[in-house]
C-alpha cells in the first residue's frame, strides 16, 4: 500500500494540436533526499560510493522534465536542471550559487516568495502559483506552479529546500480566457434575457393598443352608422306624401337629434386628431365664468330634465372674482364633456356643477350620482380608445375620447384634473385652472386681426356662391332667400373670377376654398386685385386654425 505522487506533464509539440505525454513520480525525491542525507554521513566511509550515488541522482535530476532547483539554507543554488535551464533560460552556470529570486522573480513578488521561503525554513512546506509571477532572462513574464519541501537530515534539521517548477503561462491564460467567456456569455444571456422581457412587454402593449384600436374604431363605426341611419332612413320616410304633420315633426326631429350626434362624434375625432398633431392653439381672452355657468346649463337642462336628473349650479362666484383670462372654447370644453359625461352615466339623482376660487386658481367640480367608475379601470379613463373597450356595462354613446380631450385641454391650460369616483355611488371631477393663463392675451376689441364687418341692413343683396358642391350650393340658397333675391352661382374659380368682374356691384361672395380648378385663396387674391371693397366669406370643411388666418391673409373678411 504505497501512495506515490505522480506528475502529468503536456507539452506542446506544433500548431496542429499534438502533444507529449510524460508522466513522472515525484515520489522519488523524498527518495533523493534520504540519499543525500544517507551519502553526507557515508562520505568519509565511502567516496566511491557516494560519487557513484551523485553521480545517479544527478542523471536522475538532470533528465526529469519539470525544473528541479535545490536551495540552501542561505537561500543560494546548489541545484539547477537543465529543465529550469529551458524555462527560465539562465544557464547552471550563471546561476549556481546565487540567490535566484534576485533573477527570477519580479520586484511586485518578491515579498510574497521570501515569506514562503522563510516558512520553509521553519518546516512548513509551501505551494504556489500566480499569474506573471516569474520572469525569464530576457525580460519576459511566465507563470509557474511551485513545489515546495523543506529538505532535512536524519536528524530531522532542515539543510536546504527543494522545488519543482512547472510553467502553466499557456494554462492560466487560457483558464482566463475560459472565465472571460463564461463572463461575457452570462452578460450576453442577461442582455439577452432583458431583450425578450422588453420585447414581451412592447409585444404585449401592441397587442392591447391594437385591441384597443380595433374596440374604437369598432365603436366609431357605430358612432357613425347609428345617426347617418337615423339622417337617411327619416328623411327617406319624409319623401311620403301621407305623412301626417305630427309624424314629420317627430320624423325632423329624430333628423336633427341624429345630425347633432354624428357633429358631436366627428368634432371629437377632429380634436383628438389636432392635440395628437400639434395643431390644437390656445387662444387666450377674457372669459366671464358665471355667463358659461348659466351657458351649460340652459344646453344641458333639458338633456338632464328628460331623464329625471336634477342639475344644479354650485357655487357662483363673486363678480369681481368671475372674470379670468384662458381660452373660452377650451375652458367650456372641459366643462361641458364633464358634464356631459355624468348626464350619460347617471340614471338617477343629480348632478352639482360650479366653479370655487382658490387663490390664483379657480376650481371646477362635477359631481354625479350615477354608476361610478370600477376601481380596475379609473388608472386608465384619461387613455384615448379605453372607454370604447368597456364590455362589462350597457352600451353608451358617445366616441369615448372625451376624457382624453379633457386631460389634454386641462394640460394645454396648465391646469391639474383629479377624480373620485365609488362604484354605484358617483364619480366627482375637480379641475384647476390658472386664472390667468401667461399667454398674451386679448379681448376681441383688441384683436387687431379682427375686421369689421357691416352688413347692409336689406333684402335685396347681391350675392356670389362659389361652390362645386350641389348639395351645399343648394343649402345656400335656400337660407339666403330672406336677405337676397340676386343670387349667382359659379362652381369653379375660373367662373367666380369671370362672374365677380363682370358684377362689380356684388355686395358678397362666399368663397369655397377647395375648387376643381384654382383653389379659394387664390381666386380671392385675384379679386382682391380688382375689388377691394366687396365682402368675401370663406366657407369651408377645413377648420384648424391655420386656415383662418391663411383665409385673412389672402383677403377674406372672415
Amino acid at each position: 500500500d504505497v501512495y506515490k505522487r505522480q506528475l502529468l506533464t503536456l507539452a506542446k509539440i506544433d500548431d496542429s494540436g499534438k502533444v507529449s505525454v510524460s508522466l513522472t513520480d515525484i515520489t522519488s525525491l523524498k527518495h533523493i533526499e534520504n540519499e543525500l542525507i544517507k551519502a553526507k554521513i557515508k562520505v568519509e566511509k565511502s567516496e566511491e560510493k557516494l560519487r557513484k550515488i551523485n553521480s545517479q541522482l544527478r542523471l536522475s535530476i538532470e533528465n526529469m522534465p519539470t525544473a528541479y532547483i535545490l536551495w540552501d539554507t542561505n537561500m543560494n543554488i546548489v541545484e539547477w536542471n537543465s529543465a529550469a535551464e529551458t524555462i527560465f533560460n539562465f544557464s547552471r552556470k550563471e546561476i549556481i550559487g546565487n540567490n535566484p529570486i534576485n533573477f527570477i522573480v519580479p520586484k511586485e513578488a518578491r515579498i510574497l516568495v521570501n515569506e514562503v521561503m522563510e516558512n520553509l525554513k521553519r518546516g512548513i512546506s509551501g505551494d504556489f502559483n500566480a499569474k506573471n509571477n516569474n520572469i525569464r532572462k530576457d525580460g519576459s513574464y511566465i507563470s509557474c506552479r511551485w513545489f515546495n519541501t523543506p529538505l532535512k537530515d536524519n536528524s530531522g534539521k532542515i539543510i536546504g529546500i527543494q522545488s519543482i517548477a512547472l510553467e502553466i503561462t499557456e494554462q492560466l491564460e487560457a483558464q482566463e480566457k475560459i472565465k472571460e467567456n463564461e463572463i461575457f456569455l452570462k452578460e450576453k444571456n442577461e442582455k439577452l434575457l432583458k431583450t425578450q422581457e422588453r420585447l414581451l412587454i412592447s409585444k404585449e402593449k401592441a397587442e392591447e393598443s391594437n385591441r384597443l384600436k380595433s374596440a374604437f374604431l369598432a365603436n366609431m363605426s357605430h358612432e357613425i352608422r347609428t345617426p347617418m341611419n337615423g339622417i337617411l332612413g327619416f328623411s327617406e320616410l319624409l319623401k311620403s306624401p301621407e305623412l301626417s304633420s305630427g309624424k314629420k315633426a317627430k320624423y325632423i326631429n329624430v333628423i336633427d337629434k341624429s345630425g347633432k350626434r354624428l357633429l358631436s362624434t366627428i368634432n371629437d375625432i377632429m380634436d383628438i386628431s389636432k392635440i395628437e398633431s400639434g395643431l390644437m392653439e390656445v387662444s387666450i381672452s377674457e372669459v366671464a365664468i358665471n355667463n358659461q355657468l348659466d351657458e351649460l346649463f340652459l344646453f344641458f337642462n333639458e338633456e338632464a330634465i328628460k331623464k329625471g336628473i336634477a342639475l344644479t349650479i354650485k357655487n357662483k362666484l363673486q363678480e369681481n372674482e368671475a372674470i379670468i383670462h384662458t381660452d373660452h372654447n377650451k375652458i367650456y370644453g372641459i366643462a361641458s364633456n364633464l358634464i356631459k359625461n355624468a348626464i350619460k352615466f347617471t340614471n338617477k339623482g343629480s348632478i352639482e356643477f360650479g366653479y370655487i376660487s382658490k387663490n390664483e386658481n379657480i376650481e371646477l367640480l362635477v359631481k354625479d350620482t350615477g354608476i361610478g367608475i370600477p376601481k380596475n379601470r379609473q388608472p386608465f379613463i384619461f387613455d384615448r380608445f379605453v372607454q370604447a373597450d368597456i364590455e362589462d356595462k350597457a352600451a353608451h354613446e358617445g366616441s369615448g375620447l372625451g376624457l382624453a380631450i379633457v386631460k389634454a385641454y386641462v394640460k394645454m391650460l396648465g391646469g391639474k384634473i383629479r377624480f373620485e369616483s365609488e362604484e354605484g355611488k358617483g364619480t366627482q371631477f375637480y379641475v384647476t385652472i390658472p386664472k390667468s393663463n401667461s399667454f398674451d392675451i386679448k379681448s376681441d376689441s383688441e384683436n387687431e386681426n379682427e375686421l369689421l364687418i357691416t352688413i347692409p341692413q336689406t333684402k335685396d343683396l347681391k350675392i356670389l356662391i362659389v361652390e362645386d358642391d350641389e348639395i351645399s350650393k343648394i343649402y345656400l340658397e335656400e337660407i339666403l332667400q330672406s336677405i337676397s333675391k340676386n343670387v349667382l352661382n359659379a362652381s369653379s374659380g375660373i367662373e367666380a373670377l369671370g362672374l365677380a368682374k363682370s358684377n362689380p356691384d356684388i355686395d358678397i361672395i362666399l368663397m369655397d376654398i377647395k375648387l376643381p380648378d384654382i383653389d379659394g385663396y387664390e381666386v380671392t387674391k385675384q379679386i382682391r386685385e380688382f375689388n377691394k371693397d366687396v365682402i368675401i366669406i370663406a366657407q369651408t370643411a377645413y377648420a384648424q386654425y391655420t386656415e383662418k388666418n391663411k383665409a385673412e391673409e389672402v383677403g377674406c373678411n372672415d
